[in-house]
């Protein structure tokens, strides 16, 4: 799960935080979850860190 870890987009601070709570948990009870935090992105983080994307990807892939 990767969430993006700044605001904007219609994500003030608060729903930010919720919603970056809400996808740890989701990969803490997931059997090989991960939660990943994108730093500098918002809701695009495919846009903004496709880097980041790659790499969570390759993770996967080559484990």
């Amino acid at each position: 799960m990767i969430s993006g870890g700044r605001t904007g987009d219609g994500m003030n601070t608060r729903i930010r935080a919720a919603a970056n709570a809400a996808h740890a948990h989701r990969a803490a009870v997931s059997p090989f979850g991960r939660h990943v935090l994108a730093p500098g992105s918002g809701h695009y983080v495919p846009i903004t860190e496709p880097g980041l994307v790659i790499e969570e990807i390759h993770r996967l892939t080559h484990p």
